[in-house]
């Protein structure tokens, strides 16, 4: 992941507030992509796996960005940080998104989300949904994406009735789940979507404090 002292890298930018999975979790998460093909053959949809040093939590999708703007997203951030200490969040859990009979993404989830998690994705919300492209009307939910799915080329513009999706037994959830991720910071982030660049650039990091 790159790293910028300060400032985004154009005029416009395409950014999120999230917090990382540390590189073992992430590197642990990522041996999933061994099992691609048997999943393709087996779900019939294109699979879109994250590469693994962008497994992250998002606490809010801002979008497109004018470089003027990214103080305004700044001070807000150094002010609720600074209310939270840092905090566990446990995902036990791995389900399809929206739901098995229409899925767009496979993501871990905690069964329940601590309500000091739940206050401050609330207030990072509450302070900048402002200033988000698109209007998110969803209660927070913390989750990991660790792929998207897409119809086969062949059955795009079709419409296809298929069954929900399961997880088949030799995914072999046991052997990774609960990942236990220490939230200790939380970070402003360009994504370089369609720019050719394979990771993000943290344009600031915000710690919670210590206990």
């Amino acid at each position: 992941m790159t790293e910028a002292k300060s400032g985004t890298t154009t005029d416009v930018a395409r950014l999120f507030i999230g917090s990382f999975l540390s590189l073992d979790q992430q590197q642990l998460l990522g041996l999933f992509q061994e099992h691609n093909d048997r999943l393709t053959a087996l779900w019939q949809y294109k699979l879109r796996w994250v590469k693994p040093i962008k497994m992250h939590l998002t606490w809010l999708f801002l979008g497109n960005v004018k470089a003027m703007q990214v103080d305004s997203i700044v001070k807000p951030l150094k002010t609720i940080t600074a209310r939270y200490a840092s905090m566990e969040l446990v995902y036990n859990n791995c389900e399809f998104w929206p739901s098995p009979s229409k899925p767009r993404q496979l993501v871990l989830t905690p069964r329940s989300t601590p309500p000091e998690a739940a206050k401050i994705g609330a207030d990072i919300k509450a302070c900048l949904a402002h200033i988000a492209a698109k209007e998110d009307r969803h209660t927070f939910c913390p989750h990991i994406t660790l792929l998207r799915l897409e119809p086969a080329h062949n059955q795009q513009h079709l419409h296809v009735s298929r069954q929900a999706l399961e997880i088949p037994v030799w995914f072999n959830l046991n052997k990774v789940l609960p990942v236990q991720q220490t939230i200790s910071s939380i970070c402003l982030v360009e994504s370089h979507v369609g720019k050719g660049a394979n990771d993000y650039t943290i344009i600031e990091t915000f710690l919670l404090n210590q206990h």
